[in-house]
C-alpha cells in the first residue's frame, strides 16, 4: 500500500539540527506489517496548533494504521559527529547523555547485552511502533503551497528542501505532505517509551538528493531528550481505544490537538 519513496524516507529520521536516527528493520521495511486505509472523512480533528495552520484542510487527505507492531533495532543520532563544529553546545549535551552509563542510549544497549550474556535479549537497541492495542495511525495532510518556502527558509536545516510525494502507492499525485504520526513506541524496557505524536514532512538533501522524513515536533507523555532542542518535558496526552474508536488529545499550554477514529470505516 505505501509507496517506496516512503518507504525509503522512513529509514531516516532527521531532527531539525540535522542529526537523524537510523531504523534497522529486522524484516524487510516498515511497509511489511499490514497497513490498513481508513475513510479520512471518519476522522475528526480539533487542532489549535501551528502546524495545523499550514494545511489544506482539516481532514486528512490519508488515513492508515498498522495492524500489527514494528519491531526494529534503532541508531539514536547516528550522525552526531556531524554538528560538532557548527552546533557545539547542542553537540556537547547530546554526546554527554548517549554515553551516559546509566541513563543514555549506550547505557540502555549496554544493559540488553548483559540480557544477551544471560540468554533473556538481544543486543540491540529495541524500538517499537505498537499497532494491536493502540495503533500506530498516521494522519497525512496537504501542505499549503504558500507556506512552503516558509517552512524551508524559516525552519528546515540548510541543504534541505521540502519535496513532493507519494505517500501511498494509489495516491494520485505527489504533493508536498505532512504526515501526524500518532501511537505508541520508543525504546522498550526504557523510561523513553509511551505515547507518542510526530510532526513530519518529507524533505531531499541537496546534497546527496535523498528523500528523508523530516520530523518538526515531537509531544510525549515521558520526559526525553531531542536532537534539536534538548530536554523535553511530559505532554498532557492521552491515547485510548474504545471499542472501534481511537481518541487521542495532547494539550501544551493554549494549544492541543484532539482526534478520534473509528476502525468501522476501513478500505477493503
Amino acid at each position: 500500500m505505501t509507496s517506496l519513496e516512503f518507504e525509503f524516507a522512513a529509514e531516516k529520521n532527521y531532527w531539525l539540527s540535522g542529526v537523524y536516527d537510523k531504523a534497522f528493520f529486522t524484516g524487510a521495511s516498515i511497509t511489511s506489517s499490514p497497513a490498513l486505509s481508513i475513510d479520512p472523512e471518519s476522522i475528526k480533528i480539533e487542532d489549535t496548533t501551528y502546524w495545523g495552520t499550514l494545511v489544506k484542510s482539516e481532514t486528512p487527505d490519508l488515513v492508515f494504521y498498522y495492524t500489527d507492531p514494528i519491531d526494529f533495532s534503532g541508531f539514536a543520532w547516528y550522525n552526531l559527529e556531524d554538528i560538532k563544529d557548527s552546533q557545539e553546545e547542542l553537540f556537547n549535551c547530546l554526546d554527554s547523555f548517549k554515553f551516559d552509563p546509566q541513563a543514555g542510549f549506550v547505557g540502555i544497549s549496554f544493559l540488553s547485552a548483559q540480557n544477551v550474556l544471560e540468554g533473556n535479549g538481544e543486543a540491540s537497541l529495541k524500538t517499537a511502533l505498537l499497532g494491536s492495542v493502540l495503533p500506530t495511525s498516521y494522519l497525512n495532510f496537504k501542505i499549503q503551497d504558500d507556506f512552503v518556502s516558509d517552512l524551508e527558509m524559516k525552519i528546515l536545516p540548510p541543504d534541505f528542501e521540502l519535496v513532493k510525494i507519494k505517500i501511498t502507492k494509489d495516491q494520485s499525485m505527489d504533493e508536498f505532505m505532512m504526515t501526524v504520526r500518532v501511537g505508541m513506541g520508543g525504546i522498550e524496557a526504557s523510561p523513553y517509551f509511551g505515547f507518542q505524536a510526530l510532526w513530519i514532512v518529507y524533505t531531499r538533501c541537496k546534497k546527496t538528493n535523498r528523500i528523508y522524513q523530516m520530523i518538526l515536533d515531537m509531544k510525549s507523555n515521558y520526559e526525553y531528550f531531542s536532537a534539536y532542542d534538548l530536554l523535553h518535558s511530559p505532554t498532557n496526552f492521552t491515547l485510548e481505544r474504545e471499542g472501534g474508536t481511537i481518541k487521542g488529545n495532547i494539550k501544551e499550554g493554549s494549544n492541543s490537538l484532539f482526534f478520534y477514529r473509528s476502525d468501522n470505516s476501513i478500505h477493503t
